[in-house]
């Protein structure tokens, strides 16, 4: 693969030297928050997690692992705590040489903890030479979790709301809470009870959908009161102003969070879904092709974001592959399979159509259309109704 003209960097997994399996989540937490800092300088080129996450656990040679991200640089570590002490070493390595640029050893308290990510991201901006505008490192050093059970539970209730599954939602709900109990004055648990809100609305989960696409807004707001530069809290709070049919507000604040976080691959994303809902096709497209370099091994739905966009296009046999390869390996994804289904019949493919139609009830008895396309907030009214035609033929009422 190709590399890009600035430079660029894969966070790999930073190792658990801890001996206990369960304190897996907190080196990930390091990595995690580490590729977030990086990611909002706009004159770098970083690998999001689900592509860098995937070496974990294997012994793989630098030069293949930039070859495979296209990337120059790679930055590795362990993580070693016990108790109350916390030593991480971090090591910057040039991928094509295998050549250590930069090595440092941190032990520090848990007290300590963010200001240790801190100190490495800076040592890896100033190895790489990036030149800051103004006013973009104030950007970057985010307001941290400093109490040690609120980074416990942030970390614990982000591993299962990555899981995409409705059984995590009182988990989660659970832990964020106590983020917001612990830190009041952080922005990370009000953003992480939205992003759960959200989700619940926008995943037909729960049919309330006013309720809760109102309460995501207001939960964004207290964490934007907090940290106005906080990019996650105004993309979920445009995608929760989308559900609820505020366009222009939706497109304004989506584009707000791409501009605080313009090399994150979720932020990216996420902004192509929205463009995909406002009709805006070819811009789609543009920032899925963008958001897959950032994430080589990308998540699933993203497939299904490119399936959605080449179907309105008119490219019906490119949209179905994605499609397929998203309900592959989703296969509860009821809104990609709902693509996959109107698709089939729009080409004449009836039986085809039926038989997603009847995996769509297999999965969900209770599947209405009316709460289907409430929670799909699509621009065009004219697509809304071709959309739920297709869907009526394929056995879905």
């Amino acid at each position: 693969m190709s590399l890009p003209d600035q430079p660029s960097i894969a966070v790999l997994a930073f190792d658990n030297m801890s001996g206990d399996p369960e304190q897996e989540y907190f080196s990930d937490g390091i990595s995690e928050d580490i590729i977030t800092d990086l990611s909002k300088l706009s004159g770098l080129f970083v690998i999001a997690r689900n592509a860098s996450f995937s070496y974990k656990g294997k012994t793989v040679p630098p030069r293949q692992v930039g070859s495979e991200m296209g990337v120059r640089y790679l930055l590795e570590g362990s993580v070693r705590k016990a108790g109350e002490r916390v030593r991480i070493t971090a090591q910057l390595i040039e991928a094509e040489s295998g050549k250590h640029l930069w090595a440092e050893r941190y032990d520090r308290t848990l007290e300590d903890i963010f200001a240790v990510q801190d100190e490495i991201t800076s040592e890896i901006v100033t190895a790489l030479d990036v030149q800051l505008v103004s006013g973009e490192q104030a950007r970057i050093w985010r307001k941290s979790l400093k109490n040690p059970q609120a980074r416990d539970a942030f970390y614990k209730a982000t591993a299962a709301f990555l899981t995409i599954r409705p059984e995590t939602v009182p988990l989660n709900t659970e832990l964020f809470r106590q983020v917001v109990d612990l830190e009041p004055d952080s922005p990370a648990g009000y953003t992480g009870l939205a992003w759960v809100a959200w989700q619940r609305a926008a995943q037909g989960w729960n049919p309330d959908i006013d309720s809760l696409t109102s309460q995501a807004i207001d939960l964004t707001q207290q964490a934007l009161s907090l940290d106005e530069t906080h990019a996650e809290a105004w993309m979920i709070s445009a995608h929760a102003k989308l559900l609820q049919r505020r366009f222009d507000d939706a497109a304004a604040e989506g584009k707000k969070a791409v501009s605080l976080s313009p090399n994150s691959a979720i932020i990216t994303a996420f902004q192509a879904l929205l463009l995909a809902y406002l009709g805006e096709l070819p811009e789609t497209l543009s920032l899925m092709e963008k958001s897959k370099r950032l994430c080589p091994i990308s998540p699933p739905w993203y497939d299904a974001i490119i399936g959605a966009a080449q179907w309105r296009l008119g490219n019906p046999e490119e949209a179905i592959f994605f499609l397929q390869q998203a309900v592959a390996n989703i296969p509860h994804f009821i809104k990609a399979q709902c693509l996959l289904a109107a698709i089939h019949g729009s080409v004449g493919r009836l039986e085809e159509a039926r038989s997603v139609g009847r995996e769509i009830l297999r999965i969900d008895p209770g599947f209405q259309l009316d709460r289907f396309f409430a929670a799909s907030p699509y621009k065009d009214q004219e697509h809304i109704e071709n959309y739920r035609r297709l869907l009526v033929e394929a056995g879905l009422e």
